[in-house]
C-alpha cells in the first residue's frame, strides 16, 4: 500500500508497524474474519490510547500537586 503524506516517513512506518503488531496480536488467537480483526485491532489501539491518556492525566495531576506543595514550602 502506498500512502501520500507530508509526515516524516519514519513516523508513518512506526505507526504502520504498531498497527500491524496489534493486528497480529488480535489474530494470534485463531482465525477471524478481516472485518472482525480490524475492529478488534482498532479496539485494542483505542484501549492503549485511552490508558496512555489516563496515565498522562494522572502524571499531570501528580506534578501539579507536587508543584503546589513545593511552592507552598518556598512561600514559608
Amino acid at each position: 500500500m502506498v500512502l501520500k503524506t507530508t509526515d516524516d516517513p519514519r513516523h508513518v512506518e512506526r505507526l504502520a508497524s504498531y498497527v500491524k503488531r496489534k493486528v497480529d496480536e488480535a489474530s494470534a488467537h485463531g482465525p477471524i474474519s478481516s472485518p472482525k480483526l480490524a475492529v478488534l485491532a482498532a479496539l485494542n489501539i483505542a484501549d492503549d490510547y485511552f490508558r496512555a491518556m489516563d496515565e498522562a492525566r494522572e502524571f499531570k495531576r501528580q506534578v501539579a500537586t507536587k508543584s503546589r506543595s513545593l511552592l507552598g514550602e518556598l512561600d514559608r
